[in-house]
């Protein structure tokens, strides 16, 4: 049996405006974790990078949370652990940390106990502890993927996306949680408003499959949620208009935020220029990242 395993698992955005909790996006930013099991009696856990200050260490870590539960599925008692982990992915900014721990954790289990799990009960089990399938379902397969839930059954459908695509990032300092931002959301809306976002993700999914760029900016539009997180921070809508006027494709949070995502195909550098600088004179401080879609979901790298 393998006694060590090295995952990565990428960065990935939610709902790319119009398809709450049923669109997600992988993006070219990793999360690296090794797991050596050990002949020890206490699991050992070492962060570096993004989160090493703030990401809990103890049995409540979510990534050996997630290690666990294959092994427990298999009737096999979860062996101690060893787990290493360099984080590129910035922790409570809408990026899919939690996915990616998730993710990583399950996959590293289930390799290590035996592979009894198919990727769609991965997909299912994932979703289980992340409460909504959108950054899951890209996580695990990469890409843009549409998930839907039919009773405890997850659909999950790529969506195929240029890779003439970039995705530019403005990251605030500030953080905030799903949970929090999910509770700024009405319990009812408007029949037209669901109407509006029906129509925005069915020509967002033909817009990305024919590379129809020009429809992108209309069809990543929201009534559902961005609105309502918006009400904290008003201000963020200036970074959304100088990335529409510094040639952006598209701009919408990146799941409950409250990172700013924009969408390009060229102009990268000046688009994240103009965003950081309307940032700045909204006096909203953070910083800018630049990266692309990636179609490689979460993977081994090597077992030993």
């Amino acid at each position: 049996m393998d006694t060590q395993i090295t995952v990565k698992a990428p960065a990935t955005t939610a709902n790319l405006g119009p398809g709450f909790d049923c669109m997600g996006m992988a993006l070219n930013l990793w999360n690296k974790t090794t797991f050596k099991i050990i002949n020890k009696k206490e699991n050992l856990i070492e962060i570096s990078g993004e989160g090493q200050d703030k990401i809990s260490k103890d049995s409540e870590n979510l990534i050996l949370k997630s290690f666990k539960i294959p092994f427990n599925k298999a009737n096999i008692n979860p062996p101690t652990i060893k787990i290493n982990c360099f984080n590129q992915i910035p922790i409570g900014k809408g990026l899919g940390s939690s996915s990616a721990a998730i993710v990583s954790g399950l996959i590293a289990g289930n390799e290590l106990s035996g592979r009894k799990l198919s990727k769609k009960d991965l997909l299912i089990l994932a979703n289980s502890l992340e409460g909504h399938p959108d950054n899951i379902s890209a996580a695990i397969s990469g890409g843009c993927q549409i998930t839907i839930q039919d009773g405890k059954n997850l659909i999950s459908s790529n969506i195929p996306i240029s890779d003439k695509i970039s995705a530019i990032l403005f990251i605030p300092e500030t953080e905030t949680t799903t949970e929090a931002s999910r509770k700024k959301l009405p319990n009812k809306i408007p029949i037209e408003d669901a109407v509006y976002n029906i129509s925005r993700i069915g020509l967002l999914v033909k817009s990305l499959i024919n590379d129809e760029f020009d429809n992108l900016h209309l069809a990543t539009q929201d009534k559902l949620h961005q609105p309502y997180r918006f009400l904290e921070n008003p201000r963020i809508k200036n970074v959304f208009k100088a990335a529409i006027s510094s040639g952006a494709l598209a701009v919408f949070l990146s799941g409950s935020g409250p990172t700013v995502l924009a969408l390009a195909k060229n102009r990268e550098f000046t688009i994240g220029y103009e965003m950081a600088d309307a940032a700045a004179k909204s006096n909203i401080k953070g910083n800018i990242k630049i990266t692309k879609p990636t179609i490689k979901g979460s993977y081994v790298v090597e077992n030993k």
